[in-house]
């Protein structure tokens, strides 16, 4: 009988879910089959009978604890995911007092785990505390939805900008606050384009019509969105703090493949690629390329050389290999 790995997440459709728990639907092996498990409504011992492997991305709460317990008394493995190192949530974050109130189920679920997959060399420093096998396996670029072939090339003809996010990120704006208002306004022949969260007062600040604000979407209409736009940069401040240094690096990911480069913190583990442009640098690089367009080129080359590393060590296909290897570790 071929064997049965539950994958749950406990928001099924969220963002974080489609880059951690959705990449186990890709995988395919002669030894088990991988479950759909947030369809089960009610965890009781009758469905968890028939699993071998849990895997839980995220676990936090009481019901995950109970969720865990109930696989490790049947005898199966339990794998528990997490993409955020949840201690440093800060107060900033509209999730900090929910996590806070939290912080003892996840250590029970981190010590109940039979292995941990985390997805920076941060987190793991911070939960391998708690559980000593843990693996770190990254998030990647899903190949198998927007294959390498149809990756994006660097546009020399627009000006347009993106920073997308929701509001976990009001303190990494707010430390930018001035210097992209300044930006904004000083560069009226670009279209700064701002997805998700409204920060109110940048929009105040920005005086030429050139910012530019759209609601949230689900991954799959963002990512055909961002493949239409085409923008030439993608802006992504961080503030430097114990949360933002177990950040993963998706935002250059999806700013790679749509040809673009990244504006970022290089100060912070997973942005310290010498492709991504320091932040701080963006106002004078926008003026430079106002006087001399030729200088877009470097931009171009940089968007290169990303893809190249992100061909050699970030495409679901290859990090899904891992997971594979894993799962049948624990078989």
């Amino acid at each position: 009988m071929r064997k049965k790995v539950f994958c749950f997440s406990p928001i099924e459709y969220d963002n974080t879910a489609f880059w951690r728990s959705a990449p186990l639907q890709y995988l395919e092996s002669d030894e088990y089959d991988v479950v759909n498990a947030c369809t089960i409504t009610d965890w009781n011992w009758s469905p968890i009978l028939r699993a071998d492997i849990l895997f839980i991305h995220r676990p936090c709460n009481p019901d995950h604890v109970s969720m865990i317990q109930l696989a490790k008394d049947k005898g199966a493995k339990v794998i528990c995911d997490f993409d955020d190192n949840l201690f440093a949530v800060g107060m900033d974050n509209p999730t900090w007092q929910y996590y806070q109130d939290m912080r003892i189920n996840i250590l029970k679920c981190l010590r109940m785990a039979d292995e941990v997959w985390v997805t920076t060399e941060g987190i793991k420093d911070v939960y391998e505390k708690f559980n000593k096998n843990i693996y770190v396996i990254p998030n990647a670029w899903n190949n198998y939805l927007f294959p390498e072939e149809k990756k994006l090339k660097f546009n020399h003809n627009t000006r347009y900008s993106l920073w997308r996010g929701g509001s976990t990120h009001e303190m990494d704006m707010y430390e930018d606050a001035d210097h992209l208002a300044k930006v904004i306004n000083k560069n009226s022949e670009w279209t700064f384009n701002f997805w998700g969260h409204a920060f109110t007062y940048m929009e105040m600040r920005c005086k030429n019509g050139n910012y530019i604000r759209r609601g949230t979407s689900d991954p799959l209409q963002y990512f055909n969105s961002l493949i239409d736009y085409n923008p030439n940069i993608m802006i992504f401040p961080l503030f430097y703090n114990d949360f933002n240094k177990s950040k993963s690096n998706i935002a250059w990911m999806e700013a790679t493949y749509a040809g673009a480069v990244l504006y970022g913190n290089n100060d912070l583990p997973e942005f310290s690629h010498e492709s991504i442009f320091p932040i701080d640098n963006l106002e004078l690089d926008l003026a430079t390329i106002k006087q001399f367009p030729d200088t877009m080129k470097e931009m171009e080359e940089s968007n290169e050389r990303a893809w190249v590393h992100i061909k050699e060590n970030l495409l679901l296909s290859n990090v899904n290999k891992i997971r594979n290897e894993r799962l049948l570790s624990l078989l």
